[in-house]
């Protein structure tokens, strides 16, 4: 799983200069210190402009799908994607989430929130 430090908000986890989304119903204490967690399967490429803007690292297909090592904020980040990806090191990319498949921790306790 991906894990980010951030700060909680009313519906975003604010993290490595980005806006990380969490869903409605996981709202916690403005400001709370946490951790977000993201698996790499469950983050998908976007269009230019929507979602965490990233940087690509590294490109490794591997059969089916394709590992990509990206970085954001400069922390490295694993994403994979079903098929092939026309991008390369150094490519700008964006990355969009579900929030409902978002992790939230206390930072603290390292306690699950949602």
């Amino acid at each position: 799983m991906n894990i980010v430090p951030g700060l909680a908000r009313v519906d975003v986890v604010e993290a490595l200069g980005q806006r990380w989304p969490m869903s409605v119903n996981q709202a916690t204490r403005d400001g709370l210190a946490v951790h977000y967690g993201i698996r790499p399967g469950d983050l998908e490429l976007a269009g230019p402009g929507q979602g965490i803007e990233a940087r690509v690292v590294v490109v490794e297909p591997t059969g089916a799908e394709t590992e990509l090592l990206v970085d954001v904020g400069g922390q490295q980040l694993t994403v994979v994607i079903h098929g092939r990806t026309g991008a390369k090191p150094d490519d700008p990319v964006f990355l969009i989430i579900d929030a409902a498949k978002a992790h939230v921790f206390d930072a603290q306790s390292g306690q699950r929130l949602f």
